[in-house]
């Protein structure tokens, strides 16, 4: 099916709300790099630009957006990297511009003339190459994150030849080097890095926010896809490409809300930037009291907080709930009536923290499907309840200090005295192993009453 060449949504700032909408074969592009040049007279060509960011097929939300969809689906949607600056057989004696965030010239990186390293492009933007040289080298310029690299330059003197450096691109690839050359005859620079495809559909920049909430059992995301930029020439690499359905950056927040009777599974993983976070998380909410299933999918979106506030969020491993940033706090916060129901065997290594509102005698639930055993490693703390649910295993192994009831509804639930805190209620069964703390020992010797 044919598709649009533009985006239909982007915000910058503010509230955005969708609601009933049908959105299909739209296509954010980045713009690809400008073409370099190979010189034949003294001097060396100048590199080619990096390809620029394609993020959020059919949404685009910035970092300070507020963006809520109901009740919409995204069909059959893309985004593109641009493709990264080749080396043309003329000469290019400027640095040509690095390719702009979906389709735009704004904000990639500038092309000038004469001796100087590339120019970085912004977020989004490919660097620009090298600059034509008569003696140094120049680097490329650094792509923004998802812009390509741009191609280096270099040119010798004094019978040393000098080669220019690609620009690097963060998701974007990265740009060639430019060819060494020793004066009097010019050499080919290097060819821009591809940039990088992010998110088929939606794509949420940091600090951003995105609120998903369905009330009738439908099927939000279908036939997006993400395509990376290709690089220049041999040497430059390829862009990534991440995110067919979502991509949320970190530090971004994202929520579903599901009503009764639905039960919303998800085909691809949410993806993030986890590899350039620079150890910022954000939150992950479940709210509405019906079902989201994430199991089965390698998430990479990194949530410092994971709230399962009402309903089942349904999982294979923690893997499901997205990456763990090392050197930031990983919590699951499982309140009143929230359930989180483990279709695996694993074990999970992530604080959990059990809230109830003031008078409530709602528990917190964990619920292990049949013929599978969970070990829960992490503290369990707060002033919840614990459930135990399910004709699986659960085992709690760490030393924990929450203060509300345990319950044991089905199955079994193996702990030790540290582990399984204040009263039981036992439904099911119960494995208490008392753990002992020996101070010292010493053989005892019968006396000898011969004498």
């Amino acid at each position: 099916m044919q598709r649009n060449s533009y985006q239909v949504f982007s915000t910058k700032q503010g509230n955005l709300l969708l609601e009933n909408l049908s959105i299909q074969n739209s296509k954010a592009k980045g713009q690809n790099g400008g073409n370099g040049g190979s010189s034949t007279n003294a001097g060396s060509g100048a590199g080619g630009g990096g390809g620029g960011c394609g993020a959020g097929g059919a949404l685009f939300g910035s970092n300070t957006a507020q963006i809520t969809i109901k009740n919409s689906e995204f069909v059959n949607n893309l985004a593109q990297g641009g493709d990264g600056g080749q080396v043309v057989s003329w000469h290019v004696f400027g640095g040509p511009s690095g390719g702009g965030l979906n389709g735009t010239s704004a904000g990639a990186g500038q092309g000038n003339s004469g001796n100087q390293s590339g120019s970085p492009g912004p977020f989004g933007g490919g660097g620009a190459g090298g600059i034509y040289a008569t003696k140094g080298s120049y680097r490329g310029g650094d792509g923004g994150i998802g812009g390509g690299g741009g191609g280096g330059c270099g040119e010798g003197s004094n019978g040393v030849a000098l080669a220019g450096s690609g620009g690097t691109g963060l998701l974007g690839g990265n740009g060639s080097v430019g060819s060494p050359h020793v004066g009097n005859r010019g050499g080919p620079g290097g060819s821009g890095g591809g940039g990088a495809g992010l998110g088929g559909a939606l794509f949420i920049d940091n600090s951003g926010s995105l609120i998903l909430s369905y009330d009738h059992q439908m099927i939000p995301f279908s036939q997006n896809s993400v395509q990376k930029g290709a690089a220049g020439r041999s040497g430059a690499s390829d862009g990534q490409q991440l995110g067919k359905d979502i991509m949320i950056m970190s530090g971004g927040n994202l929520t579903f809300e599901i009503s009764s009777g639905i039960n919303l599974v998800l085909a691809n993983p949410i993806e993030s930037d986890r590899e350039f976070a620079g150890g910022k998380g954000g939150i992950f909410t479940k709210d509405g009291p019906d079902t989201l299933d994430l199991s089965n999918l390698a998430n990479t979106y990194t949530a410092n907080e994971t709230f399962i506030k009402n309903g089942k969020v349904i999982i294979t491993d923690a893997t499901n709930l997205g990456s763990v940033l090392k050197g930031t706090p990983n919590k699951i916060h499982l309140k009143n009536s929230g359930e989180l129901v483990i279709n695996g065997s694993t074990i999970i290594d992530r604080e959990l923290i059990l809230s109830k509102d003031i008078g409530s005698v709602e528990s917190g639930t964990i619920s292990v499907t049949p013929n599978n055993e969970v070990t829960w490693a992490g503290v369990i703390s707060n002033n919840g309840n614990l459930q135990k649910d399910g004709e699986g295993k659960l085992i709690l192994t760490g030393k924990n200090n929450y203060t509300g009831v345990t319950t044991i509804t089905t199955g079994t639930l193996e702990g030790t005295t540290d582990s399984i805190r204040g009263d039981v209620l036992n439904n099911g069964s119960l494995i208490l192993i008392k753990r002992l703390r020996v101070l010292f020992w010493e053989k005892y010797q019968e006396p000898d009453l011969s004498h």
